[in-house]
């Protein structure tokens, strides 16, 4: 029982974990953000792409 009692003061002091989880977060906001601006890109490309195309005569 004091071993349980132990290790849960000792994991309530612990600030190890805050730093993982804080860079957790870090990294998922910064995967959303590639995520949307790839995704932009993508549509402005394929708008691009598809004018283009549209400029050539259908064989």
């Amino acid at each position: 029982m004091n071993r349980i009692k132990a290790f849960i003061q000792d994991a309530a002091t612990d600030q190890g974990g805050a730093t993982v989880i804080e860079y957790g977060l870090v990294a998922g906001l910064i995967s959303i953000t590639i995520i949307v601006w790839a995704t932009q890109i993508g549509q402005s490309v394929l708008g691009f792409f598809e004018a283009v195309s549209k400029g050539f005569p259908a064989s």
